[in-house]
């Protein structure tokens, strides 16, 4: 199945991704954090997510750093070796998917 998600990055480009991708789930307040070996695609399927990359804001190897938020139905590329946390914002439950 394949639905129709908004991608963030590259000048609001529509993206099809597929939907089988494994999902994660994070209740209000949770915090979990992700490592990006190869580039991959973080998907937001329900909630809203506070996401901050790399240690600080000189990131080695030119990878992203800050902040960002993300909700339902919008994507991001996530560049390879990118460390992100993720916390379930808006006291809302948070459901998304880390696919290649």
């Amino acid at each position: 199945m394949i639905r129709r998600y908004w991608r963030v990055d590259g000048g609001g480009i529509a993206q099809d991704l597929p939907t089988a991708a494994a999902g994660r789930g994070l209740a209000p307040g949770e915090v979990t954090r992700l490592s990006a070996p190869r580039a991959q695609w973080l998907r937001i399927d329900s909630g809203w997510a506070g996401l901050t990359f790399g240690r600080g804001p000189f990131e080695p190897g030119g990878s992203r750093a800050g902040d960002v938020f993300l909700c339902a139905g919008q994507t991001l590329r996530v560049l390879a070796g990118s460390r992100v946390l993720i916390e379930a914002a808006r006291g809302m439950e948070l459901r998304f998917a880390w696919q290649r």
